[in-house]
């Protein structure tokens, strides 16, 4: 899945949607790393799954738009869970709760878990299996001169991000990026 900013003339517009097969042009500008997360609960109830395998039966929160999980294992190899979905959301934020609130395990942005992670409300499950990133890519209307407030904030969109992208070798951990980001707080 990859999310898409589209740039027509001098707007942009956000929309998650596979890239679409057309002559416009795509630029990558993000990366998010994404992991398969559930609540302590669960896992008491159900068992600490060590394999894709191990997830047959369990209930899930899923995308609607992603029916099937396909995990990389250390070794290379690819895995698919087509999960049970329980709950079905497109907003990533209703996923979320309902992944703390026990409904399911469910598969999400690293950065935007991490604070219900550190909080103790969600776990992470399979950590040496990954799932692919989601991939956001600005999208044009052709090869033609770009306006210049679309170029703009993109330059900026990628300053912003670069630090968090997951496909940067240089990532920063969560307390450089308050440093640097001038945030005084960890928990937002």
């Amino acid at each position: 899945m990859a999310f898409a900013l589209l740039a027509t003339g001098a707007l942009a517009r956000a929309q998650a949607a596979p890239l679409p097969d057309s002559d416009q042009v795509a630029r990558r500008v993000y990366t998010i790393a994404r992991g398969l997360y559930a609540a302590p609960e669960l896992v008491a109830h159900l068992g600490t799954p060590h394999t894709p395998a191990d997830l047959a039966g369990w209930p899930a929160v899923v995308s609607p738009d992603e029916p099937g999980w396909a995990l990389r294992a250390p070794d290379g190899a690819l895995h698919e869970v087509r999960p049970f979905g329980r709950l079905r959301a497109h907003n990533v934020g209703m996923r979320l709760k309902g992944v703390c609130a026990g409904i399911g395990a469910g598969l999400l942005a690293e950065n935007y878990s991490q604070p219900e992670l550190r909080a103790g409300r969600i776990v992470r499950l399979l950590p040496g299996f990954q799932p692919p990133p989601t991939r956001v890519y600005a999208l044009m209307p052709g090869r033609r001169l770009m306006p210049a407030k679309v170029r703009v904030f993109l330059e900026t969109l990628e300053r912003a991000s670069i630090w968090l992208d997951a496909e940067n070798p240089v990532r920063m951990d969560d307390a450089q990026f308050a440093l640097a980001s001038g945030s005084h707080s960890m928990e937002k």
